[in-house]
Protein backbone atom coordinates (compact mmCIF):
# COMPACT_ATOMS: atom_id res chain seq x y z
CA UNK A 1 0.00 0.00 0.00
CA UNK A 2 0.91 3.76 -0.25
CA UNK A 3 0.37 6.36 2.04
CA UNK A 4 -0.39 9.59 2.21
CA UNK A 5 -0.32 12.08 5.56
CA UNK A 6 -2.73 15.58 5.49
CA UNK A 7 -1.93 17.44 7.68
CA UNK A 8 -5.55 20.50 8.24
CA UNK A 9 -4.83 23.67 9.24
CA UNK A 10 -8.13 25.29 11.06
CA UNK A 11 -8.95 28.48 10.38
CA UNK A 12 -12.44 28.09 12.48
CA UNK A 13 -12.65 27.00 16.05
CA UNK A 14 -13.85 22.99 16.17
CA UNK A 15 -16.20 21.28 18.33
CA UNK A 16 -15.54 17.77 18.81
CA UNK A 17 -17.83 16.24 21.48
CA UNK A 18 -15.92 14.56 24.61
CA UNK A 19 -15.78 10.65 24.86
CA UNK A 20 -17.16 11.40 28.63
CA UNK A 21 -20.21 9.69 29.70
CA UNK A 22 -23.00 12.12 29.91
CA UNK A 23 -20.88 14.69 28.17
CA UNK A 24 -23.00 18.08 27.25
CA UNK A 25 -22.17 20.87 24.67
CA UNK A 26 -19.36 22.64 26.71
CA UNK A 27 -16.82 19.44 27.25
CA UNK A 28 -14.62 19.37 24.13
CA UNK A 29 -11.80 17.33 22.97
CA UNK A 30 -8.85 18.17 20.79
CA UNK A 31 -8.89 15.34 18.70
CA UNK A 32 -11.32 13.54 16.04
CA UNK A 33 -11.77 9.84 15.80
CA UNK A 34 -11.48 8.13 12.40
CA UNK A 35 -15.33 6.99 12.65
CA UNK A 36 -16.45 10.74 12.63
CA UNK A 37 -14.05 11.33 9.63
CA UNK A 38 -15.33 8.79 7.71
CA UNK A 39 -19.05 10.04 8.10
CA UNK A 40 -18.41 13.55 7.23
CA UNK A 41 -16.56 11.68 3.97
CA UNK A 42 -19.60 9.86 3.43
CA UNK A 43 -21.86 12.91 3.59
CA UNK A 44 -19.75 14.59 1.23
CA UNK A 45 -19.21 12.35 -1.45
CA UNK A 46 -23.21 11.87 -1.34
CA UNK A 47 -22.38 15.93 -2.09
CA UNK A 48 -20.78 15.26 -4.86
CA UNK A 49 -22.13 12.02 -6.50
CA UNK A 50 -25.21 11.00 -5.04
CA UNK A 51 -26.13 8.19 -2.42
CA UNK A 52 -26.68 5.88 -5.27
CA UNK A 53 -22.67 4.87 -5.32
CA UNK A 54 -22.55 5.24 -1.79
CA UNK A 55 -21.95 1.26 -0.93
CA UNK A 56 -19.10 1.27 -3.93
CA UNK A 57 -17.33 3.73 -2.27
CA UNK A 58 -17.39 2.14 1.72
CA UNK A 59 -16.51 -0.84 -0.07
CA UNK A 60 -13.21 0.55 -0.69
CA UNK A 61 -12.86 0.78 2.82
CA UNK A 62 -14.18 -2.45 3.71
CA UNK A 63 -11.86 -4.47 1.24
CA UNK A 64 -8.96 -2.17 2.65
CA UNK A 65 -8.34 -0.17 -0.74
CA UNK A 66 -8.53 3.30 1.55
CA UNK A 67 -8.48 3.19 5.00
CA UNK A 68 -7.80 6.43 7.38
CA UNK A 69 -6.39 6.77 10.56
CA UNK A 70 -7.78 9.35 13.01
CA UNK A 71 -7.04 12.95 13.54
CA UNK A 72 -4.14 13.41 15.88
CA UNK A 73 -2.30 17.06 16.77
CA UNK A 74 1.07 18.14 15.04
CA UNK A 75 2.90 21.07 16.32
CA UNK A 76 5.46 22.45 13.52
CA UNK A 77 6.74 19.27 12.17
CA UNK A 78 6.43 17.16 15.12
CA UNK A 79 3.67 15.15 14.67
CA UNK A 80 2.04 13.27 17.96
CA UNK A 81 0.26 9.72 18.40
CA UNK A 82 -2.03 8.40 21.34
CA UNK A 83 0.65 7.17 24.19
CA UNK A 84 0.39 3.74 23.75
CA UNK A 85 -1.84 1.47 26.39
CA UNK A 86 1.42 -0.91 27.13
CA UNK A 87 1.90 -1.84 30.83
CA UNK A 88 5.31 -3.16 31.52
CA UNK A 89 6.55 -5.08 34.89
CA UNK A 90 9.97 -3.05 35.81
CA UNK A 91 12.75 -3.87 37.86
CA UNK A 92 11.98 -1.41 40.70
CA UNK A 93 16.19 -1.19 41.42
CA UNK A 94 16.29 -0.80 37.72
CA UNK A 95 14.12 1.97 37.63
CA UNK A 96 14.43 3.59 40.69
CA UNK A 97 18.32 4.22 39.03
CA UNK A 98 17.57 5.35 35.71
CA UNK A 99 13.92 7.30 35.56
CA UNK A 100 12.91 10.00 38.28
CA UNK A 101 10.28 9.98 40.07
CA UNK A 102 9.05 13.40 38.65
CA UNK A 103 9.69 11.76 34.88
CA UNK A 104 7.12 9.01 35.67
CA UNK A 105 4.66 11.44 36.88
CA UNK A 106 4.82 13.68 33.87
CA UNK A 107 4.50 10.07 31.11
CA UNK A 108 1.30 9.06 33.09
CA UNK A 109 -0.01 12.55 32.46
CA UNK A 110 0.97 12.59 28.88
CA UNK A 111 -2.06 12.04 26.35
CA UNK A 112 0.03 12.21 23.46
CA UNK A 113 3.92 11.87 22.58
CA UNK A 114 5.98 12.68 19.47
CA UNK A 115 6.59 9.99 17.14
CA UNK A 116 10.06 10.92 17.26
CA UNK A 117 10.01 10.29 21.13
CA UNK A 118 8.23 6.85 20.72
CA UNK A 119 11.21 4.37 21.23
CA UNK A 120 12.58 6.48 24.29
CA UNK A 121 9.48 6.14 25.88
CA UNK A 122 9.00 2.95 25.57
CA UNK A 123 12.92 2.88 26.89
CA UNK A 124 11.60 4.35 29.97
CA UNK A 125 8.43 2.51 30.73
CA UNK A 126 10.56 -0.28 30.73
CA UNK A 127 13.04 1.50 33.43
CA UNK A 128 15.97 1.52 30.90
CA UNK A 129 16.61 5.01 30.60
CA UNK A 130 15.53 8.45 31.89
CA UNK A 131 13.88 10.39 29.15
CA UNK A 132 13.53 13.86 29.43
CA UNK A 133 10.16 14.96 28.27
CA UNK A 134 9.18 18.50 27.09
CA UNK A 135 8.30 21.23 29.44
CA UNK A 136 4.26 21.42 30.27
CA UNK A 137 3.67 22.69 26.67
CA UNK A 138 4.44 19.19 25.54
CA UNK A 139 0.45 18.07 24.83
CA UNK A 140 -0.57 21.56 24.46
CA UNK A 141 -1.94 22.56 20.80
CA UNK A 142 -4.96 24.50 21.10
CA UNK A 143 -6.70 26.77 23.30
CA UNK A 144 -10.19 25.75 24.68
CA UNK A 145 -12.96 28.78 24.97
CA UNK A 146 -16.56 28.31 26.01
CA UNK A 147 -18.80 30.47 23.39
CA UNK A 148 -23.02 31.36 24.54
CA UNK A 149 -25.48 30.60 21.80
CA UNK A 150 -28.55 31.31 21.23
CA UNK A 151 -31.23 28.39 20.27
CA UNK A 152 -34.36 29.83 18.82
CA UNK A 153 -37.45 28.81 19.12
CA UNK A 154 -41.45 29.95 18.91
CA UNK A 155 -42.39 30.34 22.19
CA UNK A 156 -39.18 31.80 23.80
CA UNK A 157 -35.04 32.14 23.06
CA UNK A 158 -32.91 29.74 24.71
CA UNK A 159 -29.39 30.23 26.19
CA UNK A 160 -26.67 27.24 25.99
CA UNK A 161 -23.02 26.83 26.24
CA UNK A 162 -20.61 25.45 23.29
CA UNK A 163 -16.88 24.28 24.19
CA UNK A 164 -14.45 25.15 20.94
CA UNK A 165 -11.02 24.36 20.38
CA UNK A 166 -9.05 27.03 18.52
CA UNK A 167 -5.45 25.94 17.36
CA UNK A 168 -2.80 27.51 17.46
CA UNK A 169 -1.17 29.14 15.00
CA UNK A 170 2.02 26.64 14.49
CA UNK A 171 -0.80 23.47 15.55
CA UNK A 172 -3.36 21.69 13.73
CA UNK A 173 -4.65 17.86 13.25
CA UNK A 174 -3.22 15.88 11.04
CA UNK A 175 -4.49 11.79 9.53
CA UNK A 176 -2.79 9.32 7.56
CA UNK A 177 -4.39 7.68 4.01
CA UNK A 178 -3.85 4.02 3.12
CA UNK A 179 -4.41 3.79 -0.83
CA UNK A 180 -4.15 1.54 -3.37
CA UNK A 181 -4.28 3.19 -6.61
CA UNK A 182 -4.24 6.54 -8.04
CA UNK A 183 -7.60 6.59 -8.84
CA UNK A 184 -8.70 6.12 -5.98
CA UNK A 185 -6.81 8.62 -4.09
CA UNK A 186 -7.84 11.28 -6.92
CA UNK A 187 -11.33 10.70 -5.65
CA UNK A 188 -10.54 10.97 -1.88
CA UNK A 189 -8.69 14.02 -2.47
CA UNK A 190 -11.93 15.84 -4.40
CA UNK A 191 -13.82 14.53 -1.30
CA UNK A 192 -11.36 16.23 1.37
CA UNK A 193 -11.42 19.32 -0.48
CA UNK A 194 -15.33 19.31 -0.56
CA UNK A 195 -15.04 18.71 3.17
CA UNK A 196 -12.64 21.22 3.81
CA UNK A 197 -15.54 24.11 2.80
CA UNK A 198 -18.20 21.79 4.88
CA UNK A 199 -15.94 22.06 7.58
CA UNK A 200 -15.83 18.59 10.15
CA UNK A 201 -17.17 18.40 13.99
CA UNK A 202 -20.03 19.45 15.89
CA UNK A 203 -21.88 23.14 14.86
CA UNK A 204 -20.72 23.63 11.45
CA UNK A 205 -24.04 25.98 10.73
CA UNK A 206 -21.91 27.98 13.39
CA UNK A 207 -19.13 27.66 11.27
CA UNK A 208 -16.97 25.91 13.11
CA UNK A 209 -14.14 23.30 11.60
CA UNK A 210 -13.09 24.45 8.19
CA UNK A 211 -9.68 23.88 7.39
CA UNK A 212 -7.28 24.30 4.75
CA UNK A 213 -4.97 21.02 4.31
CA UNK A 214 -1.71 20.37 2.23
CA UNK A 215 0.05 16.96 2.21
CA UNK A 216 3.30 16.71 4.27
CA UNK A 217 6.28 14.48 2.47
CA UNK A 218 7.82 14.25 5.37
CA UNK A 219 6.41 11.18 6.98
CA UNK A 220 9.75 9.05 7.15
CA UNK A 221 9.03 8.73 11.26
CA UNK A 222 5.71 7.11 11.30
CA UNK A 223 5.97 5.62 7.54
CA UNK A 224 8.21 2.82 8.38
CA UNK A 225 5.93 1.80 11.29
CA UNK A 226 2.44 1.39 9.71
CA UNK A 227 1.79 -2.13 9.72
CA UNK A 228 4.81 -3.05 10.59
CA UNK A 229 5.60 -6.67 11.82
CA UNK A 230 6.22 -6.23 15.21
CA UNK A 231 5.04 -7.63 18.39
CA UNK A 232 2.42 -5.28 19.35
CA UNK A 233 -0.16 -3.61 16.57
CA UNK A 234 -0.80 -0.17 18.18
CA UNK A 235 -4.31 1.64 16.84
CA UNK A 236 -4.35 4.42 15.40
CA UNK A 237 -8.05 4.10 14.32
CA UNK A 238 -11.02 2.89 16.13
CA UNK A 239 -11.06 -0.65 15.90
CA UNK A 240 -14.35 -2.98 15.54
CA UNK A 241 -13.50 -6.79 14.79
CA UNK A 242 -15.68 -8.75 13.40
CA UNK A 243 -16.91 -12.03 15.11
CA UNK A 244 -14.29 -14.03 13.05
CA UNK A 245 -11.37 -11.75 14.74
CA UNK A 246 -12.25 -12.34 17.90
CA UNK A 247 -10.91 -15.45 18.61
CA UNK A 248 -7.43 -14.62 16.95
CA UNK A 249 -6.66 -11.57 19.52
CA UNK A 250 -4.39 -12.51 22.80
CA UNK A 251 -6.06 -10.61 25.05
CA UNK A 252 -4.50 -11.90 27.92
CA UNK A 253 -1.27 -9.51 26.63
CA UNK A 254 -2.67 -6.92 24.47
CA UNK A 255 -3.79 -3.83 26.10
CA UNK A 256 -6.44 -2.24 25.39
CA UNK A 257 -9.27 0.93 26.32
CA UNK A 258 -12.81 0.71 25.34
CA UNK A 259 -14.85 3.79 24.39
CA UNK A 260 -18.71 3.64 23.51
CA UNK A 261 -19.67 5.14 20.30
CA UNK A 262 -22.85 6.51 19.84
CA UNK A 263 -24.85 10.18 18.61
CA UNK A 264 -27.13 11.63 15.92
CA UNK A 265 -27.82 10.93 12.20
CA UNK A 266 -27.01 14.01 10.28
CA UNK A 267 -29.00 12.63 6.98
CA UNK A 268 -31.68 14.71 5.50
CA UNK A 269 -32.93 11.59 3.99
CA UNK A 270 -33.27 9.47 6.90
CA UNK A 271 -35.99 10.25 8.92
CA UNK A 272 -38.31 12.98 9.04
CA UNK A 273 -37.25 13.83 12.73
CA UNK A 274 -33.74 13.13 14.44
CA UNK A 275 -32.95 9.84 15.25
CA UNK A 276 -29.67 8.58 17.02
CA UNK A 277 -27.08 5.39 15.77
CA UNK A 278 -27.22 2.15 17.71
CA UNK A 279 -24.36 2.36 20.38
CA UNK A 280 -21.05 0.41 19.72
CA UNK A 281 -18.35 -0.38 22.03
CA UNK A 282 -14.94 -0.04 19.96
CA UNK A 283 -11.02 -0.45 20.55
CA UNK A 284 -9.67 2.91 21.17
CA UNK A 285 -6.30 4.74 19.22
CA UNK A 286 -3.24 3.64 21.57
CA UNK A 287 -4.68 0.38 22.22
CA UNK A 288 -1.93 -2.60 21.16
CA UNK A 289 -2.73 -6.23 20.40
CA UNK A 290 -1.01 -9.48 19.91
CA UNK A 291 -2.40 -11.01 17.17
CA UNK A 292 -3.95 -10.18 13.81
CA UNK A 293 -6.83 -6.97 13.45
CA UNK A 294 -8.75 -5.86 10.29
CA UNK A 295 -11.68 -4.52 11.33
CA UNK A 296 -14.73 -3.72 9.37
CA UNK A 297 -17.72 -0.64 9.10
CA UNK A 298 -20.63 -1.92 10.41
CA UNK A 299 -24.75 -0.66 9.87
CA UNK A 300 -25.47 1.08 13.27
CA UNK A 301 -29.19 2.23 11.24
CA UNK A 302 -31.95 2.50 13.60
CA UNK A 303 -35.57 2.57 12.14
CA UNK A 304 -34.79 5.20 9.38
CA UNK A 305 -35.07 5.10 5.06
CA UNK A 306 -31.58 3.37 4.41
CA UNK A 307 -28.50 2.34 6.16
CA UNK A 308 -25.79 4.06 8.49
CA UNK A 309 -21.91 3.38 8.99
CA UNK A 310 -19.73 3.11 11.81
CA UNK A 311 -16.15 2.73 10.75
CA UNK A 312 -13.90 0.21 12.57
CA UNK A 313 -11.29 -0.79 10.45
CA UNK A 314 -7.66 -0.86 11.95
CA UNK A 315 -4.98 1.50 10.51
CA UNK A 316 -2.01 0.66 12.97
CA UNK A 317 1.70 0.64 13.67
CA UNK A 318 3.80 -1.76 14.89
CA UNK A 319 6.05 -1.42 17.67
CA UNK A 320 8.40 -3.85 19.83
CA UNK A 321 8.81 -3.66 23.77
Amino acid sequence: MEYKLYKLKFNTPVHFGSDKVSTSLEEVDVTCHSDTLFSALCLEYIKLYGDNNLEEFIDLFNKGDLLISSLFPYKNKDLYIPKPSIVVERDNKKDDENVSSSNRKKMKKLEFIKVSDLNNYLNSIKGSCDFEFDNMNYNKFAEEYLFQKVALREEKNRLYTVGVYRFYEDCGLYFILAYNNKNDLDMFEKILKSLSYSGIGGKRTAGYGHFNFYEDNNISDIDKLLFKDAKYKMLLSLYSPDESELDNIDYEYSYYSLIKRNGFIYSQTYSDTLLKRKSLCMFKEGSCFIGNINGNIKDVSHNGNHKVYRYGKALYIGIDI
